[in-house]
């Protein structure tokens, strides 16, 4: 999928960085358990670093569950996935969960 990202300089913040959905998509006819894929399965834009409690993901899409900032509910899914860390610092706990990548 290709996204049209919008402004700003500071990537390491917190933000939605696309508007729109996706301006082109293509998935193979052949993909398998897309309805669990934290990308495929949702919709909506591209946000980044999204940091919440100590958890951290580096991309997400806003069509899923995006939890609060000081939530610790570990429901938030996507792509660079950090559960143990602290998402302002980048400095995880050492501890690797099954989900992460």
């Amino acid at each position: 999928a290709t996204w049209h990202l919008t402004g700003g300089k500071q990537w390491y913040q917190r933000r939605v960085r696309a508007e729109g959905g996706p301006i082109q998509e293509t998935v193979s006819k052949n993909a398998l358990n897309t309805h669990d894929d934290p990308i495929f399965s949702v919709g909506g834009d591209l946000a980044f670093n999204w940091g919440y409690g100590d958890n951290g993901h580096r991309i997400v899409l806003t069509g899923g569950y995006l939890s609060p900032l000081g939530s610790e509910d570990d429901n938030t899914h996507g792509l660079g996935n950090d559960y143990a860390c602290n998402p302002l610092t980048g400095v995880s706990r050492g501890i690797r969960w099954q989900h992460e990548i």
